[in-house]
């Protein structure tokens, strides 16, 4: 047996092992979102269960649908101390809590809670004791809205401030009565954001889009794969503008809510495309000079689905829901992805191109070993996500 041969497996083990359970980008984040409505203040949390796991640890023998299901309980038991709001800073409690876990990936959890009866909400203040509880680089962002004195306040809400609570900044107050003067319930949702001195500090979508790409493994590998066999510059910005073009394209329509595929069909193509691409690097000659255009098409394709799978963060955020505030925080969101999508590509590319200069070592070896690697990776992600889907 050659020990090119042993080496490869080897590695291909090592990556297998090492590879991200399920879902192969992770996000430390969680959605709250608190609407004041004529006759409730709901809050709503939604969360990865995956984020929950060190506050409330799964059993050994839980599936995936198991621990949603038994995490969720606890949400609802231990909600009013998870969560304390005061309104016209004087604290309430809750009036009813529900939880669901449909997708056990995610959890949401509901509290309704009674507004003042003398006087209308003009200040809101919530404190997340849960954040405390999570990881150190977890982010809860905090979308505060709006919905009295609308004729559709399911759809009109006014947003009033986007913040983010980490373990060491776990509150944050909006000033409901300061935003109306600044936008009146009149005008399209794009109210200033305010923040309390406490520390919570208003999101950036950029900084999160960044974020999103360069933890998004699949989305990483999956241009990896295009790259490898890309012989110019300008092949690599054609396969780069498709793939742009097309997740930007779903990622809108997306967090709009205009399309929704469930989140286990959409991780488990992103999955399937990574195996497609390279074991195309491996079997497709390329010699052909119709291989690009295809590449193309192929990456386009694909690129749709994966748009779909960057949308994930946006509408667990909320967005979608408040129409006036959803256009600037997903053109920041797409443009932090692009960004950073272009980063990886600009040191990744670059060399395999010196790589290509010595020779065939490129086209004969190092894509093969590749591209062999990418498709187990690829493989061992499409078999968790279709099988612990």
């Amino acid at each position: 047996m050659k020990p090119a041969f042993v080496i490869r497996v080897v590695a291909a083990l090592a990556l297998l092992v090492v590879a991200p359970p399920v879902r192969a980008h992770h996000d430390p984040l969680s959605a709250l979102t608190i609407t004041v409505e004529p006759r409730v203040v709901r809050l709503v949390l939604v969360i990865p269960t995956d984020e929950l796991a060190l506050w409330s640890p799964p059993a050994p023998s839980d599936t995936p649908q198991q621990y949603a299901t038994a995490v969720s309980k606890r949400l609802r038991d231990e909600a009013a101390d998870l969560f304390e709001l005061r309104l016209n800073y004087n604290p309430v409690g809750p009036s009813d809590v529900r939880t669901s876990a449909d997708d056990p990936l995610n959890v949401r959890l509901e509290i309704d809670y009674p507004p003042p009866e003398a006087e209308p909400v003009v200040g809101v203040q919530v404190f997340s004791n849960l954040v405390t509880k999570l990881s150190k680089n977890h982010q809860q962002v905090v979308c505060v809205q709006d919905a009295r004195g609308t004729s559709n306040p399911a759809g009109a809400a006014r947003v009033v401030a986007w913040l983010t609570l980490t373990p060491g900044r776990f509150s944050a107050f909006a000033d409901l009565a300061s935003a109306a003067t600044a936008a009146p319930a009149t005008a399209p949702a794009t109210a200033a954001t305010t923040y309390a001195s406490s520390g919570a500090g208003p999101i950036s979508f950029f900084r999160l889009g960044v974020e999103h790409i360069l933890t998004g493994y699949d989305h990483l590998l999956f241009l990896a794969a295009l790259l490898l066999v890309c012989a110019t510059f300008r092949e690599a910005a054609t396969i780069i503008t498709c793939f742009t073009i097309a997740h930007s394209l779903t990622l809108a329509l997306a967090a709009l809510d205009v399309v929704r595929l469930p989140s286990r069909v959409v991780e488990a193509v992103i999955a399937a495309s990574i195996v497609y691409v390279a074991l195309e690097n491996v079997l497709a000659p390329r010699e052909d000079g119709k291989r690009v255009a295809w590449r193309a098409a192929v990456t386009f394709g694909f690129g749709l689905v994966h748009g779909l799978g960057f949308a994930s963060v946006l509408r667990g955020l909320g967005l979608g829901t408040t129409p006036g505030g959803v256009v600037l925080p997903l053109l920041k969101f797409n443009v932090g992805v692009e960004t950073g999508q272009l980063a990886v590509a600009a040191v990744v590319f670059p060399l395999f191109l010196l790589a290509r200069r010595r020779g065939s070592i490129l086209e004969h070896r190092l894509v093969p070993a590749c591209s062999v690697l990418i498709a187990l990776v690829g493989a061992w992600w499409l078999f968790q996500r279709v099988a612990w889907a």
